[in-house]
Parts: C-alpha cells; structure tokens; sequence
C-alpha cells in the first residue's frame, strides 16, 4: 500500500520543527520495512528552507495544497498525533475512504505478489505507448495475467475487462459487499473486496482505457450505473455504522 504519513509539523522552534520531521521519518522507514511504500509530507521541511534562501514565496497552504495531491493517491493514512493539520488530512482521507491507522503496529506486513499466471502475452497496454515513462514505448510487450482470482494488466494492473464486469454485477446487488469507487476525476475505478484487500491477493483497480472498444464494452457501461449507485449506498451504511460506533 501507500500510506500517507500524517503528524504535527508546526513547532514554536526549529528543533521542535526538526524533531516532529524525525518522527515522521521514522515512522516511513518502518512503514517501508513493513513492505509498503510512504509519503512523508514532513520532508517539505526542506524544501521550504531552500525556498527561503532562493526567495520563492511559498505559504503554509500552497504545502497544505501540495501534499494533498499525494494523499489523494495514497491507499491509507497513517496518523501518528493529532495537529490542525492532521484534522484536515484526516478528513480529506475520510471523504476519500482511505484506510486510517493509528499505529504502525495496526498495519500488517506486506504479502509479496505471487508469481502470476500468464493467461494471454503479446498485448499492448494503452498506458505504456500513452503515457511518459522510464519504460519502453513499444507495442506487444505485455500480458494478461491471472493473480488471485482476477486477470489483470502485467503492466498497469487494471482488472480484465471480462473480470470486471463480473464484479460489476456483484457491486450493483445489494446483498453483495463487494463495491466499487471511481477516483476523484479520474477514469479509474477502485473495487473493494474484503478477500482482496490488496494488489498482492489480486485486482484492486481498472482503468477506462481498458474497458473500451472490446466485446464486454456495452454490458459494461449498461451495468457501471447501477454498480456505482448501489455501491454508493453501502459506502454511505458502512459510514453510519462507523459513526455509531465513535
């Protein structure tokens, strides 16, 4: 997972500043060792100290707006103290459903990925001849690739589009817990599935450019609807049994 790492940064010195980036830092390393991979907002620190001595105007919110972009791509957040800070990091993960820890001791060792299954090689993921990367632009490099119970994107990790819909149909029935999420303005989908809770155990994600221009395209779309509608309204249960229980 990527975990955000959120604790108090504003301190009345430079050494109270220094120590609360140190305990941000030591809580990333042992996020990292535990298999995952963390943001650590605290390291800003130095990058408004450069600012200072090159004169570029830099403000606590334009930090606040820049780390924020991070944690929208985070999968969980982890909270070590609480700060104002804090309260609107914490928040924000809220609205994005993000999974909260308290302690790193609450979050479990990282599975390794087990050795997928090539179901079909030879294909061409549309984000490695789209997008700009450190990766080879060429076509026919990638596979399908069975992990878990799901066929995804050997380069991507998008769910197979045949996959999806079947998860789909499961998301639109309201006796199903299985839902799904589409990220903030983005054509990306999140599925969330208490036996996959990871990209370790399986497909946790899809892409649009994946869904389109194949034979499961229309049903996709037929079905998207009502799989997001419903989802919608577990997300919404699932926050009001949270709050009942605070």
């Amino acid at each position: 997972m990527k975990i955000y790492i959120a604790g108090p940064y504003t301190a009345s010195t430079d050494l109270g500043k220094l120590e609360n980036v140190r305990k941000a830092m030591d809580a990333g390393l042992k996020v990292f060792k535990k298999g995952h991979t963390p943001f650590i907002p605290h390291l800003m620190h130095y990058v408004d100290k450069y600012a200072e001595v090159t004169g570029v105007p830099m403000e606590y919110q334009d930090y606040m707006n820049w780390d924020n972009v991070w944690l929208r791509e985070c999968d969980a957040i982890l909270v070590l103290a609480e700060s104002p800070g804090v309260k609107v990091e914490l928040e924000e993960a809220n609205r994005l459903r993000l999974k909260v820890f308290n302690s790193i001791d609450e979050i479990e060792v990282e599975k390794p990925i087990v050795k997928a299954e090539v179901v079909q090689s030879g294909v061409t993921c549309p984000a490695r001849v789209q997008q700009v990367g450190p990766w080879e632009h060429k076509e026919c490099l990638d596979s399908w690739e069975k992990r878990g119970p799901d066929v995804c994107c050997s380069f991507c990790g998008a769910i197979h589009p045949e996959d999806f819909l079947a998860i789909l149909k499961q998301a639109a029935d309201p006796a199903s817990a299985v839902m799904i999420e589409r990220a903030t303005g983005k054509s990306k989908w999140y599925v969330h599935r208490a036996e996959v809770p990871t990209a370790a155990e399986g497909g946790i994600k899809t892409y649009g450019y994946h869904l389109m221009h194949n034979q499961w395209s229309a049903e996709i779309q037929t079905v998207m609807l009502a799989a997001t509608t419903v989802s919608q309204a577990k997300f919404d249960k699932k926050l009001q049994q949270t709050k009942k229980t605070l």
